[in-house]
């Protein structure tokens, strides 16, 4: 399989290396990525985000938003992808077109795990508002805990556990968007 990696920061060496060890065969772009880096982390080195995409079976956007990176992964992009691959992101909402990849999931079978949306729930909000998203089987969405404090990290897990009991019981998932 193949996993293109946007963004090699921190978070996208981590995801590069446990990549590698499943042998996943990885290219890698960052706008500060060198051929020589990308070699050295046992990626292949991709000039474009398009390069990176194409014909990959994953996608994992590791990406700060900015002018640059606002909707970067748009139809364009999505539509490199390999029919059914998977797209991660864990960077900002954004940066991800969050219609382009509504048509994406719809018309070609695309998958998205999403930690943070265009549209975020406000701190007080206690529902998921984004119908489209909501809606639409194929995308499945995280708190986004990128600020991880001790005490978030046990309620993520505690939801977590939550979830896949609710699950092999049989039960509503808590939290399931579609």
């Amino acid at each position: 399989r193949t996993l293109a990696v946007l963004g090699t920061g921190y978070i996208g060496r981590e995801v590069i290396r446990r990549a590698l060890a499943f042998r996943m065969h990885v290219r890698a772009w960052s706008r500060s990525l060198t051929a020589q880096e990308a070699s050295e982390l046992g990626a292949e080195f991709c000039p474009t985000p398009d390069a990176a995409a194409d014909g990959a079976d994953a996608l994992s956007v590791h990406l700060a938003l900015g002018k640059s990176t606002r909707n970067l992964v748009g139809a364009g992009l999505l539509a490199k992808l390999r029919p059914g691959a998977l797209v991660v992101n864990l960077s900002r909402g954004g940066v991800v077109d969050e219609e382009a990849l509504l048509d994406a999931v719809k018309a070609r079978g695309i998958r998205a795990g999403l930690d943070v949306f265009e549209r975020e729930p406000g701190a007080n909000d206690t529902k998921f508002q984004d119908k489209a998203i909501m809606e639409v089987s194929g995308i499945y969405g995280t708190h986004h805990t990128g600020a991880r404090t001790e005490q978030a990290s046990e309620a993520v897990e505690d939801a977590v556990v939550a979830a896949v009991d609710a699950y092999l019981s049989g039960r509503e998932i808590p939290g399931r968007l579609a």
